[in-house]
């Protein structure tokens, strides 16, 4: 089997700050998608939205998975098929307490996916806590940014 790495990049907005702020939230979120496809071929997306009941608020939650595009020299393959045992997912989080736990549980539920690294992002609640108890591997990044969040994230992950 070839060795190749795959790219997989997971987002959580509310969408009940109003068309505005989820337009809004979901352009930034398209922009930064666009970027990633000069480098790398989109192969899998899911998007899930998930009412919960203890916020009363509705989230979107998506998972997209890319591979490098072969010319940028991260593969030797042109095919776009996936064939991977397992990725691990990162999630960036901050103050995400009430809906970590949830989207995490939901994830594991996949049989691609291996460790789920929840990074906390300077939480001030029980964010961390609430991604360890459904088991996740929390790493801490104590300065903002999802940039940030994301590489120290990556620099975490075996698969």
């Amino acid at each position: 089997m070839v060795n190749e790495s795959i790219l997989c990049v997971s987002h959580i907005i509310s969408v009940n700050g109003g068309n505005k702020n989820l337009n809004s939230s979901r352009a930034v979120l398209n922009s930064y998608h666009g970027i990633i496809e000069t480098r790398f071929n989109k192969i899998q997306e899911t998007i899930h939205t998930a009412y919960k009941d203890e916020t009363q608020k509705t989230y979107d939650y998506s998972i997209f998975l890319y591979k490098p595009k072969p010319n940028y020299g991260y593969s030797n393959t042109n095919s776009d098929k996936l064939n991977i045992d397992k990725v691990d997912v990162v999630i960036p989080a901050r103050d995400e307490s009430e809906t970590i736990g949830n989207i995490v549980s939901e994830i594991r539920l996949s049989k691609y996916v291996g460790d789920i690294i929840v990074v906390d992002n300077n939480s001030v609640d029980e964010t961390s806590l609430n991604a360890i108890s459904e088991g996740a591997k929390v790493v801490k990044c104590n300065q903002r940014g999802y940039g940030l969040a994301l590489k120290k994230g990556i620099s975490s992950s075996t698969n």
